[in-house]
C-alpha cells in the first residue's frame, strides 16, 4: 500500500509541473501561448483613432492571434521569480521605430468579471512598462466602465538590440517567417497594406507579486482581495483584456475580441481571457491529460494490489 501512495504522490508532482518553452523577445510565436477572449481574436479596423499601430488584428481561423502571453522561470524553482511576456499583433506602425501609443492589459485576479489592474507599454516622450491599479471608483467590468487608477511599479522600455533589452517592436516576419495562408495574407490580415506588427514586451514577475501582496495586506482594494492574496504566486489564477488607446489619460482606441463599440459586460459580452496563468497558459489541464494521469494512476495502483497479494 505505501508503494501505492508513494506512486501517486510522484504522479501528482509530475502531473502539476509547468511544461515551458524558452522564450525571448524574439522568439517563434509558436513557443507562445495564445489568449482566447470570448470572442473573435480581433474584428479589423475597429479601432477608434485608425493608426496602425493600435490597431489590434488577429484571425482564428487562420490561428494568428491578436494576444500572447509567456513565462519564463529561468530554471527557478521559486514561485515569485521569473519574467512575464506578452505579445500583441497590430496592423501595422505609423512611421516610428516603436508603437506609437499605449498598449493596456487589464487583469482580473479575483475573478469576478472586473479588472483589479492594469499593465501598461508606452509613454511620451519616455516609453515605459508600468502596473496601474485599477480606479476603484469605476466598475473596470465592460469597455466603457474602464478607468485607470494610481501608478504602481514603472520602468523604462528598453528597445531591443540594447543591453536589458525589454521590449520588441518589428515585422510579423522577422519574428514568425514562412507562413503561408490561402485566401489571405498571413502579414498583413487587415488587408491594408501596410506589414503587421508585433509588440513583444516583458517585466519581472516579482514586481507584480509585491504590488498584489502589498494590495492584500494594506487592504488596497477596497476588501477585494483576501487573505490568500498575500501569498500571490505563479499558481493564481486570472483573467486578462487587451486595449490600446492613443494616450493615458483613457483607453479609447481598440479592445481585443469585441466588435465596436460594445457596452456589455466582459462576463457576457466577451473581450475577457478564460482563467490562465500569469504567462497566459490555462491553468487546467486538457481532458486528454486528465484521462492519461488517471489511467496511469489506475495502472499503478492495480500493480500495487497485485503485487501484496
Amino acid at each position: 500500500m505505501k508503494q501505492c501512495v508513494v506512486f501517486l504522490a510522484i504522479l501528482a508532482f509530475f502531473s502539476s509541473l509547468r511544461t515551458e518553452a524558452v522564450i525571448a523577445l524574439n522568439t517563434s510565436t509558436s513557443n507562445f501561448n495564445a489568449l482566447n477572449l470570448g470572442g473573435p481574436s480581433d474584428p479589423v479596423a475597429d479601432n477608434q483613432a485608425n493608426k496602425p499601430d493600435i490597431e489590434l488584428v488577429g484571425s482564428d481561423s487562420a490561428e494568428l492571434y491578436a494576444f500572447y502571453g509567456g513565462f519564463l522561470d529561468n530554471g527557478s524553482s521559486s514561485t515569485t521569480d521569473g519574467d512575464v511576456f506578452f505579445r500583441v499583433r497590430v496592423a501595422g506602425n505609423s512611421g516610428l521605430p516603436e508603437l506609437g501609443g499605449y498598449v493596456f492589459i487589464g487583469l482580473d485576479i479575483t475573478g469576478d468579471g472586473a479588472l483589479d489592474y492594469f499593465i501598461q507599454h508606452g509613454g511620451n516622450p519616455t516609453q515605459q512598462i508600468a502596473i496601474l491599479r485599477a480606479d476603484l471608483s469605476a466598475a473596470n467590468n465592460s469597455p466603457d466602465t474602464l478607468s485607470l487608477g494610481q501608478t504602481l511599479f514603472t520602468t523604462d522600455v528598453v528597445d531591443y538590440g540594447e543591453a536589458g533589452a525589454n521590449s520588441y517592436f518589428t515585422d510579423v516576419v522577422d519574428i514568425d517567417p514562412g507562413l503561408t495562408g490561402t485566401d489571405y495574407d498571413p502579414y498583413d490580415l487587415d488587408g491594408g497594406d501596410d506589414a503587421d506588427h508585433f509588440l513583444t514586451f516583458t517585466f519581472d514577475f516579482a514586481e507584480l507579486v509585491n504590488v498584489i501582496r502589498t494590495d492584500a495586506a494594506n487592504d488596497s482594494l477596497d476588501d477585494d482581495l483576501d487573505d490568500s492574496f498575500e501569498w500571490f504566486d505563479d499558481s493564481f489564477s486570472m483573467q486578462m483584456v487587451l486595449m490600446t488607446s492613443q494616450d493615458v489619460n483613457n483607453i479609447n482606441s481598440d479592445l481585443g475580441g469585441i466588435d465596436g463599440d460594445s457596452t456589455d459586460q466582459f462576463n457576457t459580452g466577451g473581450g475577457i481571457s478564460t482563467p490562465v496563468d500569469p504567462g497566459g497558459e490555462d491553468i487546467v489541464p486538457e481532458p486528454a491529460t486528465y484521462a492519461l494521469l488517471f489511467g496511469l494512476a489506475a495502472l499503478g495502483c492495480a500493480a500495487c494490489r497485485r503485487r501484496h497479494k
